[in-house]
Parts: structure tokens; C-alpha cells; sequence
């Protein structure tokens, strides 16, 4: 009991003093550690650190530009992905910075990827195109939660909760973020400024208008438009979301049966893939009004 005491202690002691400062000192560390002298832009190292906390096959076939670099051994790179496995506090809000690198990886090697060539079933009778920063992000975040919800049987929602949490859906909205304001730096290797791009991201989410202006780019990306209503609720309009229901359901299809894992032959109901979908949009429109 009291070794239990004392590591719940530390455990708290971490979490409250790996504050946003630290965060930074610890980012620009590890990315700089994790350049090469063959490097020739920002994104070898990236891929590295995403490494440290997402890898293998199936990453690999989403993220196939990225294949060639090993996750890193060194003990710069494994105090980094120990310290930063799970929560962490930026600007005293509790964020996910490994699933935001992640994203992040995925936006530099932007590529188009297909259901077939990531899960083999006789029953994906179409080639259902996708990009890959939407299959590492938000697309594969609910379309794993739809494919729990099946496995263990449980309300799509409560999976939802789990698998596409606010901390998950905000990291990506992160990663587009970022990738965007990186454009101009991707030549970039020891001065490419990624705590800085980082920290005003983080920042600026706390500013609402500044917020709804990256959000709005973001929607726009997803083919969807967001408007004050009647009652000054701001909703998607409803053609938008209907093209975007029309879309994106056959990918969360094909997603959802690859994150199914059984090899069976089981197929998701379109019904299923856009209630799926409009949980997402829920969450969207909150982070846009509040």
C-alpha cells in the first residue's frame, strides 16, 4: 500500500512539473538529437520521434516515405518518449503531444493510400482512395472507435469517448496546424523551428477568434463550411455536411475494417459509418463555439 502511495506521488510530482517550458526544452532536444548528417530537410527527424511512440507494419504501409528511418535508441530519444507517453500540461490544459507528432509525421509525407492495400478482404469491392493524414488522424481515430464499439460490443459512443477523445481530435487539429505554419521551413534541418511553430499553435488555441480561424481551415480542408444559425449556434451547413457524410463514409468503412483485426467478413453499415461521422462533427462544432 505504501509503495502504491508513494508511486501514485510520483507519478503527480512528474505530471505537475513537466510543465510547457520543459515541454519545449525537451522538443528541440530530442529533434535535434535525431538529425542526420544525410538529412536534407526537418521531416527524417520527425519521423524518428514519431517512431518512438507509433511504429511497425501498419504504420509503415500509412506512412510508407517514412519506412526508412529506424526509431531511435539513444537515451536523449527514450527519456523523451517515457516522459512523454501520456498527458501533459500545455498552457494548463492537458494535451497529447506524441499523437499530435504523429499527425504531424503523416502531413510531411502526405500520400494517397487505398483500403486494399492496407487490409485484405475479399468484401472492399472498390478502391476506396484515401489520404494518409486523414487515415494517422481523425479518420482513423473514429473509425477505430466504430471498430471497438463492434469487437467488444459496447455503445459506439462510450468507444467514441475512448478512442476519439477531445485530447485525440485536438492533436489532430494540432498537426494540420503546424504542418501549415512549417511550410515556409521545410528546407530546414538544425533551424527548423519547430518549438516555436509548437508554442504558437498551443497559444493561439486559447485565443477563441484566432481559433476559428485555423478551424475554419481545417473544415474547409474536410469540404465543410460552419455558419451562425438562428439562434447564434454555430452549425455546418447542411449541405456541407451532407457532402461531407456522402464523402467520407465509405472511408470509414474501409478504416474500420482494417482496424477490425479478426479477418472477418463482417461489413460496416453506412448507417453505422455516419453516425460515426456526425459524433465527430459534434465535437467539431464545440471546439468552434467555445
Amino acid at each position: 500500500m505504501k509503495n502504491a502511495i508513494l508511486l501514485l506521488f510520483l507519478g503527480f510530482v512528474c505530471f505537475a512539473f513537466c510543465d510547457e517550458n520543459t515541454l519545449w526544452l525537451d522538443l528541440e532536444k530530442v529533434y535535434t538529437t535525431n538529425i542526420s548528417l544525410n538529412d536534407t530537410d526537418c521531416r527524417p527527424s520527425i519521423s524518428r520521434i514519431r517512431k518512438l511512440f507509433y511504429d511497425g507494419t501498419l504504420w509503415d504501409t500509412v506512412i510508407p516515405d517514412a519506412k526508412e528511418y529506424k526509431k531511435p535508441q539513444d537515451a536523449v530519444s527514450l527519456a523523451f518518449q517515457k516522459k512523454y507517453a501520456g498527458e501533459i500540461l500545455i498552457f494548463a490544459e492537458k494535451e497529447d503531444i506524441k499523437h499530435m507528432l504523429a499527425g504531424l509525421d503523416s502531413y510531411f509525407h502526405a500520400k494517397t493510400v487505398f483500403g486494399r492495400e492496407i487490409v485484405d478482404c475479399e468484401e472492399i469491392s472498390s478502391r476506396e482512395g484515401m489520404m494518409n493524414y486523414d487515415l494517422c488522424t481523425w479518420l482513423g481515430d473514429i473509425a477505430s472507435a466504430l471498430a471497438i464499439s463492434k469487437k467488444q460490443s459496447i455503445p459506439l459512443e462510450k468507444a467514441f469517448a475512448a478512442y476519439a477523445n477531445t485530447l485525440d481530435l485536438k492533436a489532430n487539429i494540432a498537426a494540420f496546424r503546424i504542418a501549415r505554419l512549417a511550410a515556409p521551413y521545410m528546407k530546414e534541418t538544425y533551424k527548423f523551428p519547430l518549438v516555436e511553430l509548437c508554442r504558437t499553435h498551443y497559444y493561439n488555441w486559447h485565443n477563441l477568434q484566432e481559433r476559428q480561424k485555423f478551424l475554419q481551415e481545417y473544415f474547409s480542408s474536410l469540404g465543410l463550411i460552419i455558419q451562425q444559425d438562428g439562434q447564434g449556434q454555430w452549425q455546418f451547413t447542411q449541405a456541407s455536411q451532407q457532402n461531407f457524410l456522402k464523402n467520407y463514409t465509405g472511408k470509414v468503412k474501409t478504416a474500420a475494417l482494417a482496424f477490425y483485426f479478426s479477418g472477418s467478413r463482417f461489413i460496416f453499415s453506412d448507417s453505422e459509418c455516419q453516425a460515426t461521422l456526425n459524433l465527430f462533427l459534434a465535437e467539431m462544432q464545440k471546439f468552434y463555439s467555445k
